[in-house]
């Protein structure tokens, strides 16, 4: 006979090997509560993924996920908490293409964006798009172009801030349609596609999830996709190399990672439960609702992956002459 106090690990032992991922070689891990850091506030796309994969990793590790924003300078806050944290598996980072570009574009940072992580699963993915308002007389990217050619300095674009992917996305498309047009950088995200919608700035660069309702609603008109195949949320929209526009693939991807340091036997016990908990219902309906390209990567394969991307971002940052932040 088992005492009571055994009965809820053996039941977490149960659905474990029921769902394929094996129980920790370490019995002592987890025995308290996992905090997943979201470097971001609450209801973006980083917030909205660790609340929609936590329940399932909690089921799966039979302790407590929770969800916590530690907001600030474009995420690193948030980074370096993590960075700095023991490596004991306890405290994980929802992180992103924002901590790639991180590595490039701020100078000062107080973590190494290569060194003090351990990549555990990516997750998604997701395009950026070339958006016009509803009411733009900008019918195709040619169009655009055009009359930024015709009218140099005269046509801007939104961003959320300075070395966003929405920023950067938006100076490589001057750089590479080799047109003058002006950056409006915004605090938050409403404001800058508000500004489009109005017709105050011309265009942005916006991500396809949070862009959906507004391409629904016919207050946006999506161009083209940045990415080099066309998305099966919008088929009808070509990408941009389609349209003469080569070179541009900017997507927003996410994942989990730990302090560098991190326990293989850790860090491959989370990486089998992240790739469960990606099956679940909840899951897969936050990501196929906004449209968000399931691309889950294990720990080696992920972390090949970040570094591709901060060596890509290093790339796009210096052929758009942007000058990063000290």
């Amino acid at each position: 006979m088992f005492s009571s106090g055994r009965v809820p690990w053996l039941i977490v032992l149960g659905v474990m090997m029921a769902s394929g991922v094996p129980a920790p070689s370490h019995a002592q891990y987890p025995s308290r509560i996992i905090q997943i850091i979201a470097p971001v506030p609450p209801g973006g796309n980083v917030d909205l993924l660790a609340r929609a994969i936590a329940p399932s990793m909690s089921e799966m590790l039979g302790q407590a996920v929770i969800v916590v924003n530690k907001t600030g300078a474009s995420g690193n806050l948030g980074a370096e908490f993590v960075a700095k944290s023991a490596p004991d598996g306890y405290t994980l980072l929802l992180t992103g293409s924002f901590i790639a570009i991180g590595a490039s574009f701020y100078k000062s940072l107080n973590y190494d964006v290569r060194r003090d992580f351990t990549e555990i699963a990516r997750l998604v993915s997701s395009p950026n798009l070339i958006v016009v308002s509803g009411t733009s007389p900008f019918k195709s990217v040619a169009d655009l172009v055009a009359s930024a050619r015709a009218n140099p300095g005269k046509l801007n674009f939104a961003s959320i801030g300075i070395g966003t992917s929405i920023h950067l996305c938006g100076e490589l498309f001057k750089v590479k349609t080799a047109i003058d047009i002006v950056h409006i950088p915004y605090r938050a995200y409403p404001d800058a596609i508000t500004s489009v919608i109005r017709g105050d700035t011309h265009l942005i660069c916006d991500s396809l999830p949070v862009s959906l309702a507004n391409i629904g609603a016919g207050r946006t008109r999506p161009l083209a996709v940045a990415d080099a195949v066309r998305s099966p949320a919008l088929p009808d929209v070509p990408t941009l190399a389609e349209v003469g526009v080569p070179g541009i693939e900017i997507r927003a991807w996410f994942g989990v990672a730990g302090p560098a340091g991190l326990p293989a036997t850790i860090t491959e016990h989370l990486q089998q439960v992240i790739g469960e908990a990606m099956k679940s219902p909840e899951f897969v309906k936050m990501t196929t609702t906004m449209a968000m390209d399931p691309g889950f990567q294990p720990s080696a394969e992920f972390t090949a992956y970040f570094n591709s991307e901060i060596d890509k971002w290093a790339a796009i940052i210096k052929a758009a002459n942007v000058k990063p932040e000290q």
